[in-house]
């Protein structure tokens, strides 16, 4: 088998060539006038502002409920609630040190966790999730 070496690589003046046209600004012509993500002016802070507020609000209050409902609520009862809460807890925890939503399983996990905190409903009918009796009453 016969492979040619000087075909499939790439000499040093082509290399140099190469990177010099990567270098250089190409210029856009007049068919090709859309806009670009990055041409487009920088945002205010008022804009951002806008848009970071409500989702920070909504993020913290649905979380809050979440923890919330099982620690004190009525989902405090089921074997798993304090499993959940402290998955709460730690998610906030590393949250103040690393970003955790920027990775997209990680952020569907967690949302799927305040998700079935926020919405379960107590089935008592199961013999742990039964109600508590207080202590010396029978």
């Amino acid at each position: 088998m016969y492979i040619n070496l000087r075909q499939s690589c790439l000499t040093l003046t082509e290399q140099k060539s190469a990177v010099n046209l990567a270098s250089q600004r190409i210029n856009v012509g007049p068919a090709d006038t859309h806009l670009h993500k990055m041409q487009l002016p920088p945002a205010d802070g008022v804009t951002d502002l806008f848009d970071l507020l409500p989702g920070l609000v909504l993020f913290l209050c649905l979380t809050s409920l979440a923890l919330w409902r099982v620690s004190w609520g009525a989902v405090r009862d089921h074997p798993l609630a304090p499993a959940i809460a402290g998955a709460i807890a730690g998610f906030w925890m590393v949250g103040l040190f690393d970003s955790l939503l920027d990775v997209p399983r990680v952020a569907f996990w967690y949302y799927f966790l305040v998700l079935i905190a926020v919405l379960h409903q107590p089935d008592h009918s199961h013999p742990l999730l039964a109600p508590r009796m207080p202590p010396g009453k029978v």
